[in-house]
C-alpha cells in the first residue's frame, strides 16, 4: 500500500505541474481535459503541487515539508472560501497568472468552492498526520481524507452522468474533471497509507470511515439531484417565458397592422367589412375576445362581436380609457382579461381614434399547452407582492405582467426520488459498516485462532517429541532390569544353588512387569508417531489390505473370520488403514473370553466414505465404557491380569489414525453380544490442518 500511495502522490504532483505549465505555455489541452469541459484554475493547480509535495513528505517520514506545504495550502484555500462567503475579492485569483484562456467563468482565476473545501480537508488531514503518531490521529486524518474523497467522487460521477450540479455549486465556478481525479488519488493515497501504518488487516477506524464516506456521498448526491431538477425547471420556465413574449409580440404586431389599415382608410370602412376582418383576427388569435373602434370623441364606431360595444369605452378594470400613448395595455382583472389599446391618427390635426382589443389571458396561456402541462400559472402586474415558485416577466406595450410558475405534481422536484436515494445511501452505509465490522471481527478471530492453532501445534509437537524421547530413553533401564534378573539366575546356577520358591515367584513377576512396561513404551512410541508420517495417498487394494491384516493378527484356528466378496476402491495411506484393521482384529481375538469365536468384516461404499464394520461374539464393551476405551492407557481389565498383556493403547491408536485421515469411529453391540466397530473412512484423504511435525524415526 505504501508504494501505491507514493505513486498516487507523485501523480497528483505531476497533474498540478502539468496544468501550471499549460497556463504558462497557453496550452489549452493541459488546462482543459477537453475543450468543452471546465478548466482547472491556476491556483487549483498550485494547490495540487503543494498537496502532492505534502503527501510525498508524509510518506517519506519528513516532518516540516508536509507541515509547510499543507499550511500554505490551507491558507490559499481558506482565503478562497472567504471570498465566496463574504462576496469580496482579495486579489489572489489572478495574482500569479492572467486567466486569458478561461471562458464562461463567473470569477476568472478563482478555484471552485468545492475544490477549496477539498483542499482544506486534505490540508487538515496532512497536518493531523504530521503532528501526531497516535491511533486517534491516524483515524481522524483518514476520516477527514474520506470526506474529501466523497466530494471528489460526487463530482466525478457528475461528469459521467452529465449532471453539472454535482461538480458545481449554483452559478459559481465548477470543479474540473482532472481536479476530481486528482482529489480521488490524493485522498485514497492518504487513507491507504494510514491503513498500512495501522499494521492490521482491517483497522479499527475503517468501519466508521466507510459509513461516514458513504453517508456523505449519498447526501451530496441527493442534493445534486435536487439542484439538477431545480435547474431543469428554471430552464423550462425561461423557455416558456421566451415563447410567451414572442406570442405577445406577434399579437401586438398583428393589431398594429390592423390599426395601420384603419389609418389609411380614415375609419371610413364599412362595418360589415371591418367585422369580417375582425373575425379573421379573432380566429387567428383565440385570446382576443373582442375588438372595437372608438372615434375621436370616444364614441364607439364598430365592435366585434356586436355585444362588445358596451365595454369598449372603458378598460377591463372599469377605468376610463386613456389615449396617452400610441399603444397601451391595461392590467389584468379578476376574470383574467386585459385591454390592448392602439391610437389611430385620423387627420392632420392629430386627433386620435382608438383600436381596442379585449384579450383573455387564460386563452393566451392555452396557446402554449406545454406550459400548462408543467406549471400551475398565476399572473399579476409587476407591482404585485413577491410570488412563490418561479417568477417570469412578460412585456406588452407599456405593461409588464408577472407570471408565477408553480411546478405541477410530478413535474417539479422529485423529492420522493431524492429521499429514496438518501435512504438507499444510508442503508448502504449501514450495510457497509456492518460488513466491514463483521469482516474485522472475523479477521481478529482468525488471527486469534491462528495464534491458538500455532501454539497448540507447537505444544502437540513438543508433547509428541517428549513422549518419543521418554519412551526411547526408558528402554535402557528396562533392558538393564532384564539383564539383572538373568544374571542373578545364572550366578545362582553357577554356584550350584537354587532360588527359593518365593524368590523365583518374585523374579517371574519382575520379568512380567518389565515386559509389560516394554509393551507400554512401544505403544507410546507408536502413538506418538501417528500423524507424523508423510506417506503419500495411493490407490488402495482393500481386499489385499484386509487379508494382510488378518494374517498379521495371527488369528487362532478356533476363530472363524467372515469377509465380504466385493471391495470398493479408495485413495488413502495404506499403512494407516492396515494398522486400524490389524489392531481391531487383534483386539477381538485378544479380549475374547473363549478359545473359539466369530469375527465378521463387512465393507460398503458410500458417496464420500467407505463404511467398515468389524464385529465379534466376545464379551463386548459396556455402553458406559465406550468413550473410555479410546483414551490412552485405559483398559477394562484389572492391571493385575497379565494374561493379555494389555497396554490400553491399541484403541487409542486406532481412533487417532481414523481421525487423522478425516474419518469417524463408533462402537455398538453386535448381534452375538460382542463389540461391533463402525468406521467411516473417507474415499479421498483429508488435508491435514497445520504443519506436519518432523518425522519420528
Amino acid at each position: 500500500m505504501k508504494r501505491w500511495a507514493t505513486v498516487a502522490a507523485c501523480v497528483v504532483l505531476a497533474i498540478g505541474l502539468a496544468v501550471m505549465l499549460g497556463w504558462h505555455l497557453q496550452q489549452v489541452r493541459l488546462v482543459h481535459m477537453y475543450l468543452s469541459s471546465v478548466p482547472m484554475q491556476y491556483n487549483a493547480a498550485l494547490g495540487f503541487v503543494l498537496l502532492g509535495a505534502a503527501l510525498c513528505g508524509v510518506f517519506s517520514q519528513w516532518r516540516w515539508v508536509p507541515l509547510t506545504a499543507a499550511g500554505t495550502l490551507l491558507i490559499l484555500a481558506s482565503l478562497t472560501l472567504l471570498q465566496y462567503l463574504l462576496g469580496i475579492s482579495l486579489a489572489i485569483d489572478q495574482a500569479l497568472m492572467d486567466h486569458s484562456l478561461v471562458v464562461d467563468v463567473p470569477d476568472p482565476g478563482r478555484m471552485a468552492p468545492n475544490t477549496a473545501v477539498c483542499f482544506v480537508l486534505m490540508g487538515a488531514a496532512i497536518v493531523c498526520t504530521s503532528l501526531g503518531n497516535s491511533a486517534s490521529c491516524s483515524a481522524t486524518a483518514a476520516i477527514i481524507a474520506a470526506l474529501a474523497f466523497s466530494l471528489a467522487l460526487v463530482a466525478f460521477v457528475g461528469y459521467l452522468m452529465a449532471m453539472p450540479t454535482a461538480y458545481g455549486w449554483g452559478q459559481l465556478t465548477r470543479m474540473a474533471l482532472h481536479t476530481a481525479v486528482a482529489f480521488l488519488l490524493a485522498s485514497s493515497a492518504l487513507v491507504a497509507w494510514h491503513w498500512q501504518r495501522a499494521e492490521q488487516p482491517l483497522p479499527v477506524w475503517l468501519p466508521t470511515l466507510v459509513a461516514i464516506a458513504a453517508m456523505t456521498t449519498s447526501v451530496l448526491f441527493g442534493q445534486s439531484l435536487l439542484a439538477q431538477q431545480d435547474e431543469q425547471l428554471r430552464a423550462n420556465a425561461t423557455g416558456f417565458q421566451i415563447t410567451l413574449n414572442h406570442r405577445m409580440l406577434d399579437l401586438q404586431k398583428a393589431l398594429e397592422r390592423m390599426a395601420g389599415r384603419l389609418q389609411r382608410d380614415e375609419l371610413g370602412v364599412a362595418e360589415r367589412l371591418w367585422r369580417h376582418d375582425a373575425d379573421l383576427y379573432r380566429r387567428h388569435f383565440p385570446e382576443i375576445k373582442g375588438l372595437a373602434i372608438l372615434a375621436a370623441n370616444g364614441q364607439p364606431v364598430h365592435s366585434s362581436p356586436p355585444q362588445h360595444r358596451a365595454r369598449a369605452t372603458e378598460d377591463c378594470c372599469g377605468r376610463p380609457l386613456s389615449i396617452a400613448h400610441p399603444m397601451a395595455a391595461s392590467d389584468i382583472n379578476a376574470e383574467g382579461e386585459f385591454l390592448l389599446v392602439l391610437a389611430v391618427v385620423q387627420d392632420d390635426q392629430k386627433s386620435f381614434s382608438q383600436l381596442v382589443a379585449t384579450c383573455d389571458f387564460q386563452r393566451f396561456l392555452q396557446g402554449t399547452p406545454a406550459l400548462l402541462e408543467h406549471f400551475d400559472v398565476q399572473w399579476g402586474t409587476a407591482a404585485d407582492g413577491t410570488p412563490s415558485g418561479f417568477q417570469r416577466m412578460l412585456q406588452l406595450a407599456n405593461a409588464s405582467y408577472r407570471l408565477r410558475l408553480r411546478p405541477l405534481p410530478g413535474q417539479g422536484q422529485n423529492r420522493a426520488a431524492v429521499v429514496m436515494v438518501l435512504l438507499a445511501g444510508f442503508a448502504v452505509s449501514g450495510l457497509l459498516y456492518w460488513l466491514v465490522t463483521s469482516r474485522q471481527k472475523v479477521s481478529q478471530t482468525m488471527q486469534t485462532l491462528q495464534v491458538y492453532a500455532s501454539s497448540l501445534d507447537r505444544s502437540n509437537q513438543e508433547l509428541q517429541q517428549f513422549a518419543y524421547v521418554a519412551a526411547h530413553d526408558l528402554r535402557s533401564p528396562l533392558r538393564g532390569l532384564t539383564h539383572l534378573t538373568r544374571f542373578i539366575r545364572e550366578d545362582v546356577a553357577d554356584a550350584g544353588g537354587t532360588l527359593p520358591d518365593s524368590l523365583q515367584q518374585y523374579m517371574a513377576e519382575l520379568d512380567a512387569q518389565v515386559q509389560r512396561m516394554q509393551g507400554l513404551l512401544s505403544g507410546l512410541l507408536d502413538y506418538s508417531r501417528v500423524g507424523r508420517d508423510d506417506q503419500p495417498a495411493t490407490q488402495v487394494d482393500l481386499c489385499k489390505l484386509v487379508d494382510d491384516a488378518i494374517a498379521m493378527a495371527d488369528v487362532p484356528a478356533g476363530f472363524c473370520v467372515t469377509k465380504p466378496e466385493h471391495y470398493p476402491t479408495l485413495q488413502t495411506r495404506p499403512d494407516a488403514l492396515a494398522r486400524v484393521l490389524q489392531n481391531l482384529i487383534d483386539n477381538a481375538v485378544k479380549h475374547h473370553d473363549k478359545s473359539s469365536g466369530r469375527i465378521v468384516i463387512d465393507v460398503k461404499e458410500r458417496p464420500q466414505h467407505v463404511w467398515l464394520r468389524i464385529a465379534d461374539d466376545g464379551p463386548g464393551i459396556p455402553a458406559g465404557a465406550r468413550a473410555k476405551v479410546f483414551q490412552i492407557f485405559q483398559t477394562l481389565q484389572p492391571k493385575s491380569k497379565s494374561k493379555t498383556a494389555n497396554s490400553g493403547i491399541g484403541l487409542a491408536i486406532v481412533r487417532k489414525l481414523v481421525v487423522d485421515a478425516g474419518g469417524t469411529i463408533e462402537i455398538q453391540d453386535s448381534h452375538w453380544g460382542g463389540a461391533e466397530f463402525h468406521i467411516f473412512w473417507p474415499k479421498k484423504l483429508a488435508q491435514r490442518v497445520g504443519p506436519v511435525g518432523s518425522k519420528v524415526p
